[in-house]
């Protein structure tokens, strides 16, 4: 009796751990949000004060906005162009801000956001490799699967709150061959709903 009680509390503590590890591993890939959105805003602000700079591993998206915003202010006199230029800086904010949100909601273990966030990364990747910089398509991918790795483990956390802790421990099964199927699906989902408004 004592020996099956000591067998189930070191199943329970190793379960803890790995649980407490995958919730770290969780948190530290939504974190990365916060890095796009930080680089991404120094971009802007580099470009704003025209110094030839800028990191890419942030969104090709805002530089683009950055960009036409300039090549349209210099066709206007001050200060239609001062206000352009600063439109663009506030836009290209808000884009970052966004993923700012998207760190937020995934360190709250809410799995949209990740889904999301890696649909907007993965078609912000398509403008660095439209222009040719396979630099900044080499550090997306590199971000775009420590997402995906956050996601998986957001899910195993997601299963251990339904089916108990001890899951954890449990080689792969059919249930979760199963969610990634539905992975899949919701990523595909999230795909149409941000291309189909555009279409």
């Amino acid at each position: 009796m004592s020996e099956n009680f000591e067998a189930s509390q070191k199943v329970q503590s190793e379960a803890f751990e790995e649980l407490t590890r995958i919730g770290n591993q969780a948190r530290n890939s939504a974190s990365w949000f916060y890095i796009i959105t930080v680089s991404s805003l120094i971009n802007s602000l580099l470009f704003l004060l025209s110094w030839n700079l800028d990191f890419d591993m942030g969104l090709a998206i805002t530089q683009l906005i950055d960009g036409f915003a300039f090549n349209l202010a210099s066709e206007f006199d001050p200060p239609i162009s001062t206000i352009i230029l600063l439109s663009g800086f506030v836009l290209s904010i808000l884009m970052s801000g966004l993923f700012a949100l998207f760190g937020y909601f995934g360190r709250k273990k809410y799995a949209q956001a990740f889904i999301i966030g890696m649909v907007i990364y993965g078609l912000d990747t398509l403008i660095f490799l439209f222009f040719g910089d396979f630099l900044g398509v080499a550090l997306h991918i590199f971000v775009f699967l420590i997402f995906l790795t956050g996601y998986q483990r957001l899910r195993k956390l997601r299963l251990a709150e339904q089916e108990g802790i001890e899951i954890l421990l449990e080689t792969p099964s059919t249930k979760i061959q199963v969610r990634d199927r539905k992975f899949w699906r919701d990523l595909l989902a999230a795909v149409l709903l941000l291309i189909l408004p555009v279409i």
